[in-house]
């Protein structure tokens, strides 16, 4: 049982998130409302317009506030070494945004942005000015990036750095192992976050995907992680609804991506959620099984042994005359050219792995441990991890 001042210490964490992600999550309903319209055709340009500055510049007051605010849990002395790198990172997320709004009014004319940004920016060029579509895009793109990675810390504000694992029964070996992997994901996303908030380094230079997906792999790892060390309280309203959009947006994507590598390997897919969904006492390992084999197929067709031999012959990217997962990941992470992004996408599918191996262990404990709420939770981070990889491949 946490002391009083640790679970006074946690309310003030609690507290604090809460208030962050009120106005984001403001900004990300007004965000909706503005785009229904503009697709409808019910708003004028000038009224669309004024509407548009009105949510920004509310946005703009929340971004201002996320540094100082975050700040002052670092005086809380947090327990968890994985909460205090996503307390680094968050604290970040204001130096990234302002450096985009140096962004020059040609900038959306420039080769300067990625292919996928002016794609993503076609349905608003007729009705803004350059820099308006930019500003607003940028701020829709932030605000997401914020409200998953703030609800991340906020769902391992309440994990027990301790009791990892143990509301799936995991032997210590296994728990440490968590742990590390854990670890080493939320430094690798506290560093990619930095890695944007260094002058010259615009998150338009990269593709969407590679600013906007990392924080929801953080979101899903964090909730994983937190199925499997307690018994998780009911999600908030907000946090439901945000889980829910998360949960449609994987799966859609991952029809798509699949379907464009190999159809064979979407009835892979639909037969674990269907082991899932089956009367069989063994069907949560069916399912780690199948997709812990999918994520391996996945790999090693967007990453073939013989491209990999074309493009690298250093020994280190080798293993018995086989490329090791590192250089099938370093191959898939290859055109995206940002280091600290490619380290990223390692530690996600080392991290995911980690709690793939830990469901499909056919000991009898876990069989009857694992709840439903806790299997659906890591098949959710199997599907997230699976789309990460595929969207980076086809970009």
């Amino acid at each position: 049982m946490p002391t009083d001042k640790g679970f006074r210490r946690h309310l003030d964490v609690l507290r604090t998130m809460d208030d962050l992600l009120g106005p984001l999550r403001q900004f990300q309903e007004s965000q909706r409302r503005l785009m229904a319209d503009l697709h409808a055709g019910l708003s004028d340009h000038d009224e669309w317009m004024r509407s548009v500055g009105f949510a920004v510049r509310e946005l703009e007051k929340t971004i201002s506030s996320l540094g100082p605010t975050l700040k002052c849990l670092d005086a809380l002395e947090f327990q968890s070494p994985a909460f205090d790198m996503l307390n680094s990172a968050n604290a970040l997320l204001p130096v990234v945004v302002e450096f985009q709004r140096e962004i020059d009014a040609t900038a959306r004319q420039t080769t300067a942005m990625a292919r996928a940004w002016h794609e993503w920016m076609k349905d608003l060029e007729e009705l803004t000015e350059t820099y308006d579509t930019v500003h607003f895009a940028v701020g829709s793109h932030f605000a997401r990036i914020a409200e998953a990675s703030l609800t991340a810390q906020r769902v391992v504000s309440a994990v027990s750095w301790e009791n990892i694992g143990v509301a799936v029964e995991a032997t210590i070996q296994e728990q440490d192992a968590i742990r590390r992997s854990f670890l080493e994901l939320t430094e690798s996303y506290s560093a990619l976050t930095q890695s944007f908030a260094e002058a010259g380094r615009s998150i338009l230079s990269v593709p969407p995907f590679v600013t906007g997906l990392p924080p929801v792999e953080i979101l899903a790892a964090a909730d994983a992680l937190s199925v499997i060390s307690h018994e998780a309280p009911e999600k908030t309203t907000e946090e439901a609804n945000l889980a829910k959009e998360l949960a449609a947006d994987i799966e859609d994507a991952l029809d798509e991506l699949l379907t464009d590598l190999d159809p064979d390997l979407v009835q892979t897919w639909r037969g674990a959620k269907a082991a899932l969904e089956s009367d069989n006492p063994d069907r949560f390992r069916h399912a780690a099984v199948s997709l812990r084999e999918l994520v391996t197929h996945v790999l090693h067709k967007i990453a073939p042994d013989e491209e990999i031999r074309l493009w690298s012959s250093d020994p280190s990217h080798f293993s018995n005359n086989r490329p090791t997962r590192r250089a099938r990941i370093l191959f898939v992470c290859r055109s995206i050219n940002h280091d600290p992004f490619t380290s990223f996408v390692e530690k996600d599918v080392a991290s995911a792995l980690e709690l793939m191996d830990l469901l499909q262990k056919g000991t009898h404990e876990l069989s009857t441990g694992v709840s439903e709420k806790q299997a659906g939770v890591l098949i959710i981070r199997a599907q997230s991890l699976l789309r990460l990889l595929l969207a980076t491949a086809k970009e």
